[in-house]
């Protein structure tokens, strides 16, 4: 990614050898021709309108879509999937939400998710809106209590440059004090607003009397205090 960083005129090239390079095993997932028709359950949907015998419980749900899965040589997993469309989508989840966290830092992984928005060592935040903006694409992400997620919507020759923009700002982002003050109070805000949703204020009740001390019960926002 370093040197598709420096190289931005030549990031398709670079991205190509480098993952060729990188790429150590690939698993295939696929259904067969036949199975494409194959229904969600055996139970017999046509016959009796769906209408199962009491007691009878239809088997799981079997239809996988297809996609590979590619494993990097720094352990990095990469699942692609095919979709006739002239978007791709893509996305950076990492394994780390707020269930990771302790009191003390509770809602610093939300708190990261907006830092990474507001600049880079090679992007200012304005250049990277006006990048997103010049892709006709689509940025944002999100923070659960057990991932994060980053992601981008974008045409499919630009999926390169998509690339180039998310790895900068999950490698390279700056956290200065002014910018840190400034998402304080804007995460602040969103608590308060948070606190006046009735149906958000009942989900947390929900968990934290479900987890209680654990931190999957508490705010993936943190706490005002």
């Amino acid at each position: 990614l370093r040197s598709l960083l420096k190289k931005p005129a030549s990031v398709t090239t670079n991205a190509k050898r480098m993952m060729s390079k990188l790429v150590t095993k690939a698993e295939e997932y696929e259904i067969k021709a036949a199975s494409e028709s194959r229904q969600f359950s055996k139970a017999p949907i046509m016959e009796n309108f769906g209408e199962l015998p009491l007691g009878e419980i239809p088997e799981p749900l079997k239809y996988t879509k297809p996609f590979k899965m590619t494993t990097l040589s720094n352990g990095i997993r990469v699942a692609t999937e095919y979709w006739p469309s002239a978007t791709s989508a893509i996305g950076v989840f990492i394994g780390a939400g707020s269930r990771d966290e302790t009191i003390e830092t509770s809602g610093s992984a939300h708190f990261l998710e907006h830092l990474h928005f507001k600049g880079t060592s090679n992007r200012s935040r304005t250049q990277i809106e006006t990048e997103v903006e010049n892709l006709g694409a689509q940025l944002n992400a999100y923070t659960s209590r057990e991932h994060t997620l980053y992601h981008m919507q974008v045409f499919n020759q630009d999926q390169a440059k998509a690339m180039d923009v998310l790895s900068d700002m999950l490698t390279n982002s700056l956290y200065n004090n002014h910018q840190i003050e400034i998402e304080r109070e804007t995460i602040l805000q969103e608590l308060e607003e948070t606190n006046k949703d009735y149906l958000e204020t009942l989900m947390e009740n929900v968990y934290f009397n479900i987890y209680r001390e654990h931190m999957m019960g508490h705010p993936i926002l943190g706490d005002i205090d």
